[in-house]
């Protein structure tokens, strides 16, 4: 990892238009360390902790009352193991629990793939809770987890072959430990 500006991570989110979900500036801007990271790798990429939301809970299923948290390669192995496809989900063919606009952004991503648009996911530290449930993940996908399912699931489907990508690593802030949060 090499470390850079906050500027520097803004600059390049706002060039490739990454800054358009409004959740985004508020994370790269309460965070205080930088770091461009290239995913060298498929383990690295597969490893990657995908975000758990209720729109898309039908990729990742509670496994347990609080676990519900899965890496990027375990639900486009899920996906795939349904047969499930990204047009499915669109026109609301999957029975489950999931909300079809959730899927629409992918539509773009899955039918035009550019490798050279899938670059400045954003990813983090795991959280302790979130690393006890899923021990074997790397990184939280911050944002771009988009971009990241359609890359992993079209590498798995063997419809394109990994390339290295280019991501950024941020450090929240983070003030206070599990232990002090839970006492609070």
């Amino acid at each position: 990892m090499k470390a850079i500006s906050k500027q520097a991570v803004i600059d390049t989110l706002s060039k490739s238009g990454n800054l358009a979900n409004p959740g985004v500036r508020p994370v790269v801007e309460k965070s205080v360390g930088f770091y461009e990271l290239t995913i060298e790798d498929e383990a690295t990429l597969f490893s990657l902790i995908y975000q758990s939301h209720p729109h898309n809970r039908i990729l990742t299923p509670f496994k347990s009352k609080k676990d519900h948290y899965y890496t990027v390669g375990e639900v486009a192995d899920y996906m795939i193991q349904n047969k499930w496809t990204f047009e499915d989900f669109v026109a609301g063919k999957i029975k489950g629990d999931y909300k079809t606009f959730f899927f629409n952004g992918m539509m773009p991503i899955y039918n035009d793939y550019n490798h050279d648009l899938a670059h400045n996911v954003i990813v983090r530290p795991v959280g302790e809770r979130t690393r006890y449930f899923c021990p074997h993940g790397t990184f939280y996908i911050e944002d771009g987890a988009h971009r990241t399912l359609v890359t992993v699931y079209l590498i798995k489907t063997g419809k394109i072959k990994f390339q290295p990508l280019r991501y950024f690593f941020i450090q929240p802030k983070q003030t206070k430990n599990w232990l002090e949060r839970a006492l609070l």
